[in-house]
């Protein structure tokens, strides 16, 4: 590691004597890296040969050099110390006699003893060896404050970092290499610089990365954003001429061979600025770059897309350029050089399905989300109910991303989110949270740890709340002692919706924003068992549902028995949990419901007369306690969804969900949904393609499911 400000700060430099010269050199270099997590110390010994060549010449030298890198760790004074140490944990030069270690967590340098040669000879001491040579000690104690405080041997060096220049050798490198969610390089490692070094720490560990080939070493901020001539289209469904970026047309995609192996913690300790260094040596560029184009890719709107705000206009179609390699893609969508991502909401980035955004490969199918093309009753029953809920939640693709709204993060059948601002900045536990952590627990693993983002309970169960039937928890990032929440960008104390917005928005970036998305159409394994995951998750949260007590003998589900009225539940519960569910059982509004049914209907849903009759006035009772908690106009959304569920795909019926299971090509699937009475093709089919409405009709696919 060299001592210039790119990659670390030289604080010492201590030149020992020369032991027995002209044969020996021994000097030592201390370097602090920007971050106080890391100490570089580099030993460099110079032989020389004692022997002239036969032109009587200067004696000539070899240099050999040492590196030890000492890392640091708080301990519960909030004073760092050295915890352990990569290169050197320990080294001995026997040609020179000093050794090189940690002693009780102090960094320790013995060298030969006063007077003596590294032969062991007497010497004269010389003047500018400062006496004993023996054991000779450097401690530190360190602060990550506006100052850093090293004693060294018996001096003490007073640095102060901030505004640190290394920082800002830092973010200017990593702009020139196309990390631009900085706007310009400050010196300041806040929450956006320490975002910028976590998006440089991914990509530098993909297998593949960019590598610049125009004719000079441009930075990517400052090439003119342009489109110029293609040789492929854009997406399959675009026709026409095809375009890029006059940036994209300047890269080539190179293997990574030299990958990021640490933890993707955002501190620039010392793998990481030396692999920014080895970037700008070698050319590289960071192998997403994201634009903002026409809807037919055929103008540039916007180059380099970071900021969630960046495009400034809903109109524009927003796609990835993509080297990593990072997915794997379905056959016809791996040539062309971009994918669609989404477009700009009024807050952040979005997914629309009727603008062409989501892919085939992602809609929800019992093969994406259940893993089988044929499914048995239970199956398709319950699969019913979540496709039509999906289909008002994501509009049944899970790469229909929501990144706008105050969840920041929305994916998925249940629309789970990541932690959601409250009014005056309260910040609530998020779902995304919960099925991250259930994920973790059943694989070992989830795909959003590699991008240094997971949940932080150690333990499915922690996240289940049992008065809203609901799994929910908080997100850990990573830092450089491991996994955590109380990193005051994702929740402060003070200025909680300062801090929230700041610290939560780096995860919704068109980067992350487009891994979002990619998570729902890839086919690499982790991302199948992301998916698989939400199957899981949404048969979890009906049999949490239905298991609450509506009264001292009954539950839900002993009352809500057809696919329709189990849909409108599962709805209202996913929009407003502790509205349905409170305390572990119903709320008085939804008792009431029921009671107000069964009065009016003259019947009690356990009864034969119940019927359809005794179903539709039951979700007319759910429709009359939404409109009373909420007013007509707030509650108009779901009362509507509650009508058209009952409509859902019923022949010749106009209905907005579109969704139709294709059991056509699937022969055995209608003949195992054939009843017993005969039940022909036609009839089975449109069985199985319509949400059931009679009592009764709702079966349950429970397997794997866990009783609260």
């Amino acid at each position: 590691m060299s001592g210039n400000a790119l990659n670390a700060e030289l604080i010492w430099d201590v030149a020992h004597q020369e032991i027995d010269r002209p044969t020996t050199g021994l000097r030592l270099l201390i370097h602090r890296c920007p971050a106080p997590t890391e100490l570089s110390f580099e030993l460099f010994e110079c032989d020389y040969e004692e022997e002239t060549d036969e032109r009587n010449l200067e004696p000539t030298s070899k240099v050999s050099i040492a590196r030890l890198s000492l890392f640091v760790e708080r301990d519960p004074q909030g004073r760092l110390t050295i915890s352990g140490a990569s290169g050197l944990s320990e080294h001995e030069f026997a040609e020179v006699d000093f050794w090189l270690g940690i002693q009780d967590r102090r960094f320790a340098l013995k060298l030969p003893e006063e007077g003596k040669t590294r032969k062991g000879k007497q010497a004269e001491p010389s003047p500018s060896d400062g006496g004993d040579l023996g054991t000779f000690e450097l401690g530190f104690e360190l602060s990550d404050g506006t100052h850093t405080l090293s004693r060294l041997g018996s001096q003490e060096i007073l640095q102060v970092p901030n505004p640190n220049p290394s920082v800002k050798a830092c973010q200017a490198a990593l702009r020139h290499l196309g990390f631009l969610l900085l706007s310009k390089a400050d010196a300041d490692h806040g929450t956006l610089s320490r975002a910028t070094v976590r998006e440089f720490q991914i990509y530098a560990g993909m297998e593949y990365v960019a590598r610049w080939t125009g004719p000079e070493d441009t930075p990517a901020h400052e090439v003119e954003a342009k489109a110029v001539a293609g040789s492929k289209a854009a997406e399959p469904s675009l026709r026409g001429a095809a375009w890029l970026s006059s940036y994209v047309a300047q890269l080539e995609r190179v293997r990574n061979e030299r990958r990021y192996e640490g933890p993707v913690h955002g501190e620039l300790d010392g793998p990481t600025v030396g692999l920014i260094e080895h970037w700008q040596r070698e050319g590289l560029r960071c192998p997403v770059v994201i634009e903002a184009w026409n809807s037919d890719h055929t103008s540039l709107k916007k180059g380099h897309l970071w900021d969630r705000k960046a495009v400034g206009s809903k109109d524009p179609r927003v796609f990835a350029h993509d080297l990593s390699g990072a997915f794997e893609l379905p056959e016809a969508r791996r040539s062309p050089p971009y994918v669609v991502v989404g477009y700009q909401a009024k807050a952040g980035p979005n997914v629309s399905p009727k603008s062409g955004h989501c892919w085939s490969e992602a809609e929800v199918t019992p093969p994406l989300l259940v893993g089988k093309d044929l499914l048995d009753e239970d199956e398709l029953s319950t699969f019913r109910v979540l496709r039509a809920v999906s289909e008002k939640e994501c509009y049944g693709y899970l790469d229909c991303v929501n990144g706008w709204d105050n969840a920041f993060i929305s994916v998925g059948p249940c629309h789970w989110t990541l932690p959601i601002r409250g009014s005056g900045g309260a910040i609530a536990k998020g779902e995304l949270g919960g099925l991250l952590a259930y994920l973790r627990e059943r694989d070992g693993s989830v795909w959003t740890e590699r991008f240094g983002l997971r949940a932080d309970a150690e333990s499915w169960a922690k996240t289940y709340s049992s008065s809203s039937r609901k799994y929910s928890d908080k997100l850990a990032l990573r830092d450089v002692g491991g996994w955590s929440t109380h990193l005051p960008e994702l929740y402060g104390k003070k200025n909680k919706s300062k801090r929230i917005n700041t610290g939560m928005n780096p995860l919704r970036t068109w980067h992350w924003f487009y891994r979002w998305v990619m998570a729902g159409r890839a086919l690499d394994e982790d991302y199948v068992r992301y998916r698989r995951g939400m199957w899981d998750g949404f048969r979890q949260r009906i049999l949490d549902v239905l298991s609450a007590k509506l009264d001292d003998e009954r539950t839900l589900q002993d009352v809500f028995t057809s696919e329709w009225s189990v849909g409108c539940l599962i709805r209202w519960h996913i929009w407003r949990p502790a509205h349905l569910v409170k305390g572990g059982k119903a709320t008085e509004r939804i008792r009431n419901a029921v009671k107000a049914t069964v009065k009016k209907h003259g019947s009690d849903p356990s009864a034969k007369a119940w019927g359809e009759a005794g179903e539709k006035k039951l979700v007319e009772g759910l429709k009359a306690a939404a409109k009373t908690k909420y007013g007509a106009e707030k509650s108009k959304k779901l009362r509507g969804f509650m009508d058209s569920l009952a409509r859902w795909k019923r022949s010749g019926e106009a209905s907005s969900l579109h969704y139709s299971l294709d059991l056509a090509d699937h022969s055995a699937a209608v003949a195992a949904l054939r009843t017993s009475k005969g039940e022909g093709l036609a009839a089975a089919e449109a069985s199985a393609r319509k949400i059931g409405v009679a009592p009764g009709s709702f079966r349950f696919e429970t397997t794997g499911l866990t009783q609260r």
